[in-house]
């Protein structure tokens, strides 16, 4: 069981969640659609950094758009482990 580290509010004013294993639910514990937790720990890795992006601008984004930036911004962290927020900005705009 993962405990909640970082609390984030979308445009829309609905509550997201950062949990310490990488996944991001909205407020009442309801993961985000369409994006799961992973197993292995580089992914879980990837997925941190890829929450970690999205509590920072989630103000920028509604709740209807959680989904679309987080699962771009996990590609990106997968796919280049030194990608920082200004890489994540360009893919999720």
């Amino acid at each position: 069981m993962s405990d909640p580290i970082a609390k984030s509010f979308t445009a829309d004013g609905k509550k997201l969640l950062l949990w310490a294993d990488g996944l991001v639910t909205f407020g009442f514990g309801f993961r985000v659609p369409g994006v799961g937790a992973s197993k292995a720990p580089a992914a879980q890795a990837a997925d941190l950094a890829a929450g970690w992006w999205l509590m920072g601008d989630a103000c920028l984004y509604e709740a209807s758009e959680a989904a679309r930036v987080l699962k771009a911004a996990r590609k990106l962290a997968r796919s280049n482990p030194n990608a920082r927020p200004g890489d994540f900005r360009a893919v999720a705009a």
